[in-house]
C-alpha cells in the first residue's frame, strides 16, 4: 500500500505539471518487466527458489516500488521541474494547506468507493439469479469497465488543463478547455457504442460457449453502449469540475443518483414484478441509466453555474468548493 500510495501521488504531480507521457512510459516500462519478474520468481530461475503463486504477488510488490522509483529518477533530472520538486525541500506541513487538500481529494475517494460497492452490490443481487444470468452481466460489466480508459485519458487531461487556466486566473480559458474536453469524450465514447452494439453477440462469444449467457449478453450490451456514452458525458463534465475544485457538489450527485436510483430502481425491474415483470439484469442496466442520465443533467447544470466567465471576481471559482 505504501508503494501505491507513492506511485499515485507521483503521477498526480508529474500529471498535474502536464508530463503524462512519461508517466504513461514509466507505466508501460512496468508492465513490461512484471512479465520476466513474475517467470523468474513463480518458476525460480536465476538462483532463485521457485515460489509458485506467492512469486506473483512478490513480483508484483516490486513492480509496485519500482514504478515510484522510476518517476523519481525521471523529476530528478529533468530540468524543468527543479523549482517544483517534491525531492527539492522538505516543505512544512500547513494545517490549511493540508485542509484543503483533504477537502478537495476525499469527496473524489469516496465517490470512486462508492460507485465501486454500487456494482458489487448489484452482482450479489444477482447471484441467486443463477449462472446465466450471472454470466451475462458479467459480460456486461467487463465490457461497460475497458472501454472507460480512453474516457479516463481524457478526462485527466480536461481536468489538467481547466485546473492550468484557473490558476493562470484565465476563466474563458477553463470553460473553451472544459467543453473540448466534453466534445472528445462524446465523440470516442459514441464511437465506442457503435462498436460495442454493431458487434455485440461477437463480443459475447469471445467470452463463453454458452448459447444462453451469449443471447442475454447480447440483448443487454446495446444498454452498455447506451450506459457507456452517458457515463462518459457525466465522467468528463466531473473531471472538469475537479479542475475547477469543485468535487463535493459532484460526488453528492452522482451518490444520490446511484443509491437513490439506480439501486432502488433497478433492484424493482429486476428482481420484483411491482412495475413490470421481473427483467433479471435488463431492469438493473435500465436503472443505471436513467440513473447516469439524472447524473449528467445536475452535473452539467453545475458545470454551467460554475464555468460562467467572471473576468470581474477571477478568485472566485478558484476557491469554490
Amino acid at each position: 500500500m505504501p508503494a501505491v500510495a507513492l506511485n499515485q501521488l507521483l503521477r498526480g504531480y508529474l500529471e498535474g505539471q502536464a508530463y503524462s507521457r512519461p508517466v504513461m512510459a514509466i507505466q508501460l516500462l512496468s508492465l513490461a518487466l512484471n512479465i520476466p519478474f513474475n517467470y523468474v520468481m513463480i518458476y525460480g530461475k536465476l538462483g532463485l527458489p521457485a515460489l509458485g503463486g506467492i512469486g506473483c504477488g512478490y513480483a508484483t510488490a516490486l513492480i509496485m516500488w519500482l514504478a515510484p522509483l522510476f518517476m523519481l529518477i525521471y523529476i530528478t533530472l529533468n530540468p524543468q521541474l527543479q523549482q517544483t520538486s517534491p525531492l527539492s525541500r522538505l516543505a512544512p506541513l500547513h494545517r490549511d494547506t493540508l485542509y484543503s487538500l483533504f477537502k478537495v481529494g476525499t469527496p473524489v475517494g469516496c465517490m470512486l468507493f462508492f460507485q465501486f460497492l454500487a456494482f458489487t452490490l448489484i452482482t450479489l443481487l444477482l447471484t441467486p439469479s443463477g449462472d446465466t444470468v450471472l454470466g451475462a452481466h458479467q459480460i456486461a460489466f467487463n465490457l461497460s469497465t475497458p472501454p472507460m480508459g480512453l474516457i479516463s485519458g481524457i478526462g485527466i487531461a480536461t481536468s489538467i488543463r481547466v485546473g492550468q487556466a484557473i490558476g493562470a486566473g484565465n476563466q474563458r480559458q477553463a470553460r473553451f478547455s472544459a467543453q473540448t474536453g466534453i466534445l472528445m469524450a462524446l465523440s470516442a465514447a459514441v464511437c465506442i457504442a457503435l462498436i460495442i452494439y454493431g458487434n455485440r453477440a461477437r463480443i459475447a462469444a469471445l467470452y463463453t460457449n454458452d448459447i444462453r449467457i451469449i443471447a442475454l449478453a447480447s440483448q443487454l450490451l446495446p444498454l452498455v453502449a447506451l450506459y457507456h456514452i452517458v457515463d462518459s458525458l457525466q465522467g468528463t463534465t466531473n473531471a472538469a469540475l475537479r479542475g475547477y475544485k469543485d468535487t463535493r457538489t459532484s460526488m453528492m450527485i452522482v451518490l444520490s443518483s446511484l443509491w437513490a436510483i439506480a439501486l432502488p430502481l433497478g433492484s424493482v425491474l429486476a428482481l420484483k414484478d411491482w412495475l413490470l415483470p421481473a427483467q433479471g439484469p435488463t431492469g438493473f442496466w435500465i436503472a443505471l441509466c436513467i440513473a447516469q442520465c439524472f447524473t449528467l443533467i445536475f452535473v452539467q447544470r453545475r458545470f454551467l453555474k460554475i464555468s460562467q466567465d467572471k473576468d470581474t471576481a477571477p478568485a472566485s471559482i478558484a476557491t469554490t468548493h
